[in-house]
């Protein structure tokens, strides 16, 4: 029986990620690893939810004016927002008889009739059990419901029967975060980019989950890739800023920098930050006069 060396670095974990990976191509759920001692972890939060002081966040945008925009509460994951489903283009086909049903349901997400959209899934799922779609469709309502551990069920389903889709094994991290689970987390999403290494938004979460994991290097390696993919990411842009304002000494003008970028870019502002950064500003010059 094959044992897991204890992982003393993120590198290390990327390398057992990968390896485990190649080995787990017919049966391809999330593979387990020994992790080092870790921060605490919490419950994660609704990306629209701030606790108390500045904090980590999926998704740092402010909500939208219109009622009907896309908002940080149905931001999940972005590029799949407008409908909350895959396409064809990346997995199996369906039968023509079941298209009808697979447009209901992504009619039924895109009004956010999530309930709805759960039923039409299940009877999708019930007719073609091996389609990864229907599986990943069905996990996309029940996160939408907050049923964590039935879209666990089903995103892992959909990786066991199709490895190679780097959104589910996306979907499949963020909701490990949402439960908690910062190592089964980090394991999905570094499988995620594995496949899709230009993948701004899976650099940002993983960034998001190895920072509240307690690697602080690793967190800022992963943001900036984020930021060099794609430059507009708001999200990278202010958890990158928290990173810096937690470095001793302090990093305050990237701090500033990277969270006044955030904001421009539509980031929710977050005053308490503003006031860490000015008093990290007033701490940086009184010890250079």
């Amino acid at each position: 029986m094959l044992t897991c060396p204890r992982i003393s670095n993120f590198k290390t974990l990327i390398a057992v990620v990968l390896f485990t990976g190649l080995c787990f191509k017919s049966h391809a759920q999330t593979p387990k690893v020994s992790f080092p001692n870790k921060q605490t972890a919490t419950d994660p939060k609704d990306d629209s939810e701030q606790g108390k002081g500045s904090e980590f966040r999926m998704s740092a945008r402010r909500p939208a004016k219109d009622a009907k925009a896309i908002t940080t509460e149905n931001a999940f994951p972005p590029g799949t927002v407008n409908l909350g489903v895959l396409d064809e283009s990346i997995g199996a086909s369906l039968p023509a008889n079941l298209k009808p049903l697979a447009k209901e349901g992504a009619m039924a997400m895109a009004g956010r009739d999530f309930t709805k959209a759960k039923a039409v899934y299940e009877k999708m799922v019930a007719a073609l059990p091996n389609n990864e779609l229907a599986r990943a469709n069905l996990g996309m309502a029940e996160y939408r419901l907050k049923d964590y551990p039935a879209a666990r069920e089903q995103f892992n389903s959909a990786v066991r029967i199709n490895p190679k889709i780097a959104q589910n094994w996306l979907n499949l991290g963020l909701v490990h975060f949402r439960e908690g689970g910062l190592e089964m987390a980090i394991s999905s999403l570094t499988r995620s980019i594995a496949l899709e290494p230009e993948n701004a938004r899976a650099h940002l979460y993983l960034g998001v989950v190895v920072g509240q994991y307690g690697w602080a290097d690793a967190a800022e390696k992963e943001l900036q890739r984020s930021i060099h993919l794609d430059s507009t990411v708001a999200d990278a842009h202010f958890n990158l800023a928290l990173l810096y304002l937690r470095k001793t000494p302090v990093a305050v003008e990237l701090a500033r920098r990277h969270y006044y970028t955030a904001i421009d870019l539509g980031a929710k502002p977050d005053p308490a930050m503003e006031n860490e950064i000015e008093a990290a500003a007033l701490e940086a010059s009184k010890s250079t006069k």
